[in-house]
C-alpha cells in the first residue's frame, strides 16, 4: 500500500519522538539511579571510616583508662572515686584467671544487679565463658551487648537510649603470663550518639563473633542480634580490605542493599545497610514525571507534523533518499541530475549543493582511507579535526620496539618479492593486535616495527593495552610460526621492547613534505631494550618503569644494561604472563619465548 510523504513522515518522526522521549525518560532515571547509588556509596565509606574511627578512640580510651583503674583497685580495695573520671563506667570486677572467681568487684553508686536468681546465675555463667575466652586467647580483647543480663538502665539517672556493654580485657603482671582478667560493664550513652544521626537505613556495630553491639534503632538497645550464620557475615569476614561500600544483592529479584562496614582494631566491625528501594524512589519519581512530559510533548509535536507535514513535496522526498545513500557511503548519485526536470527553485538549489557535496566527501573519503594506512585511524582523525602545521608536544608514552631475529640472512638468501610477501605476511599478523588494543603504529624499519600508546590522546588503559598487545604477540606470532612450518618455511623469532617515558610527537618535515612521529630519548632507549632481548634470550623485556605502573603483569628480573643516551643503567624485566579479573596468574610462553643468549652490540649488560 502506497502512503503519501506526508503520512510517512507522520508516521516515522511520531516514532522517532515517542522513542526519543521515552529514551530521555529512560535513560536519565538510569543514570540519576547509578549517580545516587555512587554518591551514596561514596557517603556511606567516609561515614563508617569516620564513625570506626571514633569507635576506636572510644575503646582505645576505655581500655586504657579501665586497666589504669583495675590496678589502682589491685593496689587498694578500697578505691572507689575512680568513677568520677569515666562516667560510662558502671562496675569493675577483677577475676581470677586460674580459679575463674572474682577478687574484686565495685559497682557505681545507684546500679545493682538484677534480684532475679536465675538472671544472676546467667550473668555469671556469661562473665564465665568470657573468661575462658580470654584465657584461650589472652591477646584479645573480647566486646559483647549484656543489657539483657542486667536491669534497664533508665533507673539509673533516669536514662533514656544507652544500654550495657560487657568489656574483656586480660592483664597480666608477670612475664606476659595471665593472672587476672578485667571484666568491666560499660553505658553506651557516649557511643550510642555516634549512631545518632543516621536518617537513612540502619548503622551497627558487631564484634569479631557476629553478634551486635549497639546501633541506630533503638531496638539495639536491649536485644542483641546474631549474624554469624548469614552471607553478609562471610562477605566481611572474607573480605581482605578493612573497609567496603556497594551494592549487595542478594538475589536477582531484589533491588539489593547499599552495604558499608569498617572493621576497628579490636575486632569489632561497623555495618551499614540501606535499602536500594529507598536511595533509588526519588529517581523513579523523576522517571515518571518527565514520562508525562513526555507524553504532552509528544501530543503537541503530533499535532504540528500535521500541519507542516502536507506542505512536503515528492522532490524533497527524492532529496531525502539520496541523502540516505550518501550517508551510507555511496556517493555515485548526483541529486541536480535526478532532480533537473523541476524547476529552480530552493530544492534545485539544495540538490546542487548536495552534488557538490558528495564530490568533496567522495574526495575526503578516498584520502582519509589512504591516511589510514599510512598513519593509522587515530592519527588521521586528530590531523584533520587539526590544522597540519609543523609543530610537536611533550607526551609521555609507552613506547614498542620489536624486530625479526636474524632477518638479514633470512633476506639475503630469498628474492626481492619473497622478502617483501614474508614482511607482508609477518606484519600482517601483527599489525591487527597493535590496532585492536589501541596503539599506532608509528612507522616500519625494514623488519622493524615501532609503535606507541598515548599518541596523539591518552587514555586510561593505554599502559594496559600496550603490554598486553606484547603478549598476544607473542600468540599471534605462535600462529604464523605454524602456519610456515606447515608450509616447510622456518619459523620466525623476534625480540621486543616496551618503554615509558616522555617524548615529543607532532609533525615534522617542511612545508612540502610533513611526516607525523614521535622523537626523543625515550623512543632511543626503546630501541636499546629491543636490542638487549638477544642478550637475555628472550621475545620481550620492559623497562623499570613499565614494571612500576603495571602491577598486574608477571615478571622476572632479567638484568642491567648500560645504553647511549643512559647515564644510569637500566634494570630490564622479563614478562610471563598477567592476572587476570579473578586475581588468578595466567602463564604466556611459547616455544619462542626464551632461547640461548647471544652477543648485543648495542648494550652492555652490568649485571
Amino acid at each position: 500500500m502506497k502512503l503519501s510523504i506526508s503520512l510517512k513522515l507522520l508516521i516515522s518522526l511520531s516514532i522517532l519522538i515517542f522513542g526519543m522521549t521515552a529514551s530521555i525518560a529512560y535513560f536519565n532515571a538510569e543514570y540519576l539511579k547509578k549517580t545516587i547509588l555512587q554518591r551514596e556509596r561514596d557517603f556511606n565509606l567516609s561515614i563508617t571510616e569516620a564513625k570506626a574511627k571514633e569507635i576506636n578512640a572510644f575503646f582505645d580510651k576505655q581500655i586504657k583508662a579501665i586497666t589504669s583503674s583495675a590496678k589502682q583497685l589491685l593496689d587498694n580495695p578500697e578505691a572507689t572515686d575512680f568513677f568520677k573520671d569515666n562516667p560510662d563506667l558502671l562496675s569493675l570486677e577483677i577475676v581470677d584467671a586460674d580459679k575463674i572467681e572474682s577478687k574484686s568487684i565495685v559497682k557505681k553508686d545507684g546500679w545493682a544487679y538484677t534480684e532475679n536468681e536465675n538472671l544472676n546465675s546467667q550473668r555469671l555463667k556469661f562473665v564465665i565463658d568470657l573468661v575462658v575466652q580470654a584465657k584461650q586467647n589472652p591477646d584479645r580483647i573480647y566486646t559483647m551487648n549484656s543489657s539483657a543480663l542486667y536491669p534497664p538502665l533508665q533507673k539509673l539517672e533516669n536514662k533514656k537510649n544507652t544500654s550495657v556493654i560487657t568489656l574483656v580485657i586480660p592483664y597480666s603482671l608477670l612475664d606476659k603470663k595471665l593472672d587476672q582478667v578485667i571484666v568491666a560493664n560499660l553505658s553506651t550513652e557516649f557511643i550510642q550518639r555516634i549512631f545518632s544521626n543516621t536518617k537513612l537505613g540502619t548503622l551497627k556495630l558487631f564484634n569479631d563473633w557476629g553478634y551486635s553491639i549497639v546501633g541506630s534503632d533503638e531496638a539495639y538497645l536491649t536485644r542483641t542480634e546474631n549474624i554469624s550464620k548469614t552471607d553478609i557475615y562471610s562477605f566481611i569476614k572474607s573480605y581482605p580490605l578493612p573497609n567496603y561500600s556497594g551494592l549487595y544483592e542478594q538475589n536477582q529479584h531484589s533491588a539489593g542493599t547499599m552495604l558499608s562496614f569498617a572493621k576497628t582494631q579490636r575486632g569489632l566491625f561497623l555495618l551499614s545497610e540501606i535499602p536500594a528501594e529507598v536511595l533509588i524512589a526519588p529517581a523513579q519519581l523523576i522517571a515518571l514525571m518527565t514520562l508525562r512530559l513526555s507524553g504532552y510533548f509528544f501530543a503537541a509535536s503530533l499535532f504540528l507534523l500535521f500541519i507542516f507535514s502536507s506542505k512536503l513535496t515528492q522532490p524533497l522526498e527524492k532529496l531525502s533518499e539520496i541523502s540516505l545513500e550518501i550517508a551510507k557511503g555511496n556517493f555515485e548519485h548526483k541529486p541536480g541530475d535526478v532532480l533537473k526536470q523541476f524547476f529552480k527553485d530552493e530544492v534545485y538549489a539544495l540538490s546542487i549543493a548536495v552534488d557538490r557535496m558528495v564530490k568533496g566527501l567522495k574526495e575526503r573519503n578516498r584520502f582519509k582511507t589512504l591516511f589510514d594506512k599510512f598513519h593509522g585511524s587515530a592519527v588521521t582523525a586528530d590531523l584533520m579535526k587539526n590544522e597540519v602545521a609543523l609543530r610537536g608536544e611533550k607526551k609521555r608514552m609507552f613506547v614498542f620496539f620489536s624486530d625479526l631475529r636474524g632477518f638479514t640472512g633470512l633476506s639475503e638468501s630469498k628474492d626481492p618479492s619473497q622478502v617483501v610477501e614474508l614482511l607482508n605476511e609477518y606484519f600482517s599478523y601483527m599489525v591487527p593486535v597493535i590496532n585492536q588494543h589501541g596503539g599506532v603504529v608509528d612507522k616500519f624499519i625494514g623488519d622493524a616495527i615501532m609503535a606507541v600508546w598515548g599518541v596523539p590522546h591518552e587514555k586510561p588503559d593505554d599502559g594496559k593495552n600496550a603490554l598486553m598487545a606484547c603478549i598476544k604477540m607473542r600468540i599471534a606470532l605462535e600462529k604464523l610460526n605454524q602456519t610456515r612450518k606447515q608450509r616447510n618455511e622456518p619459523e620466525l623469532w623476534i625480540g621486543m621492547a616496551l618503554h615509558f617515558g616522555e617524548a615529543i610527537s607532532g609533525t615534522i618535515g617542511s612545508e612540502e613534505r610533513m611526516e607525523y612521529t614521535v622523537i626523543g630519548n625515550t623512543i632511543n632507549t626503546a630501541s636499546r631494550i629491543e636490542a638487549s632481548t638477544k642478550a637475555f634470550g628472550t621475545d620481550l623485556l620492559v623497562s623499570e618503569e613499565v614494571k612500576e605502573k603495571l602491577i598486574n603483569f608477571l615478571y622476572t628480573e632479567a638484568g642491567a644494561v648500560e645504553v647511549k643516551g643512559r647515564s644510569e643503567p637500566i634494570k630490564l624485566y622479563k614478562v610471563n604472563g598477567y592476572i587476570d579479573e579473578n586475581g588468578l596468574e595466567v602463564v604466556v610462553k611459547t616455544l619462542f619465548s626464551d632461547y640461548t643468549p647471544e652477543a648485543a652490540d648495542k648494550v652492555k649488560i652490568v649485571s
